[in-house]
């Protein structure tokens, strides 16, 4: 392409319009992208963290996390789902039935994060089968933790549907400030307070999770129904760039 004479790279004849688009893309991709690596980041800061602790509740949170990870992954795939559906009706201009669009996905979201908790349960009561030759004082750290870690998928689940239809409602930039307000400013310097100043116990250094969540649900709750309750076809033409 470069050694054609008929097409022209330069960057220089590009129209004004399709820089004012370039520049809306990337300003509403890049909280979105900042948002996943952050949070992943804070992750792996979690886990840093845990390796404080004794090595018998190093090793119980290390087996829980696969499990965490795979039975919350259907209310992400969820998420997703809901926030591309209500992009399309966003698109397409059909927001009539918007706000009860979003209930019915929170809702179901919901019901997904309550079979994520009943798994869960499961979980807890064939721990032994699962892993029959672990040390006493691990099965004690994961019998702490135990409704720490079942009653993490409805929060995270009530937060991640919430966080996807703001971002579909053009609220990348909020959600992100949620995201970090709650993991970096509020979570991660707790948790690093409980176990490397106090040396808390296994309990207190996992229940930073689902507070974390906890932290976040009504910043969302509060912006998804006041932007629900604000956006109408003036807000839906002002995330069209073409």
């Amino acid at each position: 392409m470069k050694h054609e004479q008929q097409l022209s790279l330069s960057f220089s004849i590009l129209s004004a319009h399709l820089k004012h688009n370039i520049y809306q893309h990337f300003r509403e991709v890049f909280p979105i992208a900042a948002n996943v690596a952050m949070l992943s980041i804070g992750t792996t800061i979690y886990q840093l963290l845990y390796s404080q602790l004794t090595i018998n509740s190093y090793v119980a949170i290390t087996l829980l996390m696969p499990w965490i990870r795979s039975g919350t992954q259907f209310i992400t795939s969820w998420s997703h789902s809901s926030a591309i559906i209500i992009s399309q009706a966003i698109g397409s201009k059909q927001i009539e039935t918007l706000k009860q669009d979003v209930e019915t996905s929170i809702k179901i979201a919901i019901f997904i994060s309550i079979l994520s908790t009943l798994f869960f349960i499961g979980l807890y009561a064939w721990i032994n089968d699962i892993y029959p030759e672990l040390a006493v004082e691990t099965y004690q750290a994961l019998k702490v933790i135990a409704p720490l870690y079942i009653v993490l998928p409805i929060l995270r689940g009530y937060n991640t549907v919430h966080g996807h239809v703001l971002r579909a409602l053009g609220k990348t930039t909020a959600v992100f400030k949620i995201n970090f307000t709650g993991q970096w400013l509020v979570s991660l310097p707790l948790c690093a307070l409980i176990i490397l100043v106090f040396g808390a116990s296994i309990f207190w250094a996992f229940a930073i999770t689902p507070f974390e969540e906890l932290v976040k649900t009504l910043p969302f709750r509060y912006l998804a129904k006041k932007s629900l309750a604000e956006f109408n076809l003036a807000a839906a033409n002002k995330l069209m760039y073409d």
